[in-house]
C-alpha cells in the first residue's frame, strides 16, 4: 500500500506508487516515485530542495535508517538553505533496493509538471498565508483558485536531467550552477560547506524564539516528509529552497560544516510475532505527541487504526503550556486547569498528520490521516 495526504490528488499519487508496484518495483521504488510527485502537487511542503529520512525493514527483519537534510517550514531567507539531500537519499535507496529503472521513476512526475493540474485548495490557503511570488502560483498578482491549472515547466525539465543524468546533475551539473546563480541573486548571505564564510555564533541559546509550525507533509509507505522552506525560489529550475538550518538554532555550541540538524520525525516500525505496524508523523515538534498517542490508542486501547489516528491530540510545547487540538473533551480540557495546567488556545487548527498501515495475518490496513483528506492505494 501507498498511502498519502493533500486533498483529491492525493489518490493520483497514492496510485502513482501503486502503479509502480504493480510494474515489478519495489517498495522504494514506489515511494521514490509518489514522493517526487508530492514535489509537484505540494511543493509548498517537500520537494527537490528538501530532503527526507528513510526507514526500511528487509525480509529478514533488518532495518536501515537513512538520513538525509530535509524541508522544514521555520522562517525566510536564503541565508537558512542547507544542502538539499534529498536526491542523493533517493539515489542511495534506489541503489540499494531499487529494481525500476532510476528514469521509470521519474515518468509519472515529468508527465504531470508539463501537463499540470488543479490548484490544491489547501495550497491555495497557503500561498496566501505565506508570501512566495511566482508567476506560477499567481495569476494577476493573484494566487491562484482551485479552477486554475498549476504547471511546472521548468521543474519537468529539471527532473527529465536528472532522470537521464542521475542526481550529480543536481549537484555538480548545470542544474547547480543554476541554483547557486538564483540564491545569489536572491541575497549575498551565503553558507559554505567549508566554514570558512559562516557566522558560527549566529543562533545561540540567548536567541531561542518560538514558531508556530504548520506540518504540511506526508508519508509514503515508510518515509516522512516535512515543510515550506526558506521562500527562496529558484526560477532557472522550478526548485523552492529548504531553510533547515534554523534548527540550529537554540544551540549553545556552534555548528560544524558537514553537520545535520536535528529532526522530530520518526517513521517508525513496530513489529511482533503476529502483527506489523508502519506508522509515521508530520506537523514539526507535533509529531512525536501524535504518533505518541496513535500508537498507544491502537496497541494499548485497542482502537482500530482509524480511529487511533483521527483522536483528537493533546500537545504540550517547548514553555510547558498544553494545547488541546479543536474537538477535545472539554471535561478533560477543565480539570487539567484545576489541577495547575497553563492551556494554550490555538489559533491556527492541527496540522499535524499520521499516517499508518497495519498487518495481522491476511489483513492490511492502510490509513491515511483525514486532517488532510488523505487517500490510500493498494492492491
Amino acid at each position: 500500500f501507498i498511502i498519502m495526504n493533500m486533498s483529491y490528488t492525493s489518490l493520483y499519487m497514492s496510485s502513482v506508487g501503486r502503479n509502480m508496484l504493480l510494474e515489478g518495483g519495489s517498495a522504494v521504488d514506489a515511494a521514490i516515485a509518489a514522493l517526487l510527485c508530492t514535489s509537484l502537487v505540494n511543493p509548498q511542503s517537500m520537494g527537490l530542495g528538501g530532503g527526507a529520512i528513510f526507514t526500511i525493514m528487509d525480509k529478514t527483519g533488518m532495518t536501515i535508517n537513512y538520513f538525509v537534510l530535509y524541508l522544514f517550514m521555520r522562517l525566510p531567507g536564503s541565508h537558512w538553505i542547507g544542502v538539499p539531500g534529498e536526491l542523493r537519499g533517493y539515489e542511495k535507496a534506489h541503489q540499494l533496493y531499487g529494481k525500476l529503472p532510476w528514469a521509470k521513476l521519474f515518468e509519472p512526475s515529468i508527465k504531470l509538471a508539463r501537463e499540470g493540474f488543479p490548484m490544491p485548495l489547501l495550497s491555495v490557503w497557503f500561498y496566501k498565508l505565506i508570501f512566495l511570488y511566482s508567476e506560477l502560483f499567481y495569476k494577476d498578482k493573484t494566487v491562484l483558485s482551485p479552477r486554475d491549472t498549476l504547471k511546472f515547466p521548468q521543474l519537468a525539465e529539471t527532473m527529465k536531467t536528472i532522470s537521464k543524468e542521475g542526481a550529480d546533475a543536481f549537484y555538480t551539473g548545470k542544474i547547480a550552477k543554476d541554483l547557486i546563480q538564483d540564491v545569489q541573486e536572491r541575497s549575498t548571505n551565503c553558507l559554505y560547506i567549508n566554514g570558512s564564510r559562516c557566522n558560527q555564533n549566529r543562533c545561540s541559546a540567548s536567541e531561542i524564539h518560538s514558531f508556530h509550525v504548520f506540518g504540511f507533509s506526508r508519508w509514503n509507505f515508510i518515509i516522512r516528509r516535512s515543510e515550506f522552506g526558506s521562500t527562496v525560489f529558484s526560477p532557472k529550475t522550478g526548485i523552492i529552497l529548504n531553510n533547515e538550518l534554523v534548527d540550529f538554532c537554540g544551540r549553545a555550541d556552534s555548528v560544524t560544516p558537514g553537520e545535520q540538524p536535528p529532526s522530530s520525525m520518526a517513521p517508525t516500525i513496530l513489529q511482533s510475532q503476529k502483527k506489523t505496524v508502519v506508522i509515521g508523523g508530520s506537523g514539526g515538534s507535533f509529531i512525536t505527541t501524535a504518533m505518541a498517542l496513535s500508537i498507544m490508542n491502537h496497541l494499548w486501547l485497542g482502537m482500530n487504526l482509524n480511529e487511533s489516528i483521527a483522536a483528537k491530540i493533546v500537545f504540550v510545547d517547548s514553555n510547558n503550556n498544553v494545547q488541546f487540538e479543536h474537538g477535545y473533551d472539554s471535561s478533560s480540557i477543565d480539570a487539567m486547569q484545576k489541577i495547575g495546567h497553563i492551556v494554550k488556545n490555538n489559533t491556527y487548527p492541527f496540522f499535524n498528520v499520521v499516517n499508518g498501515i497495519s498487518k495481522e495475518g491476511q489483513c492490511i490496513s492502510a490509513v491515511s490521516d483525514a486532517r488532510k483528506i488523505g487517500r490510500s492505494a493498494g492492491y
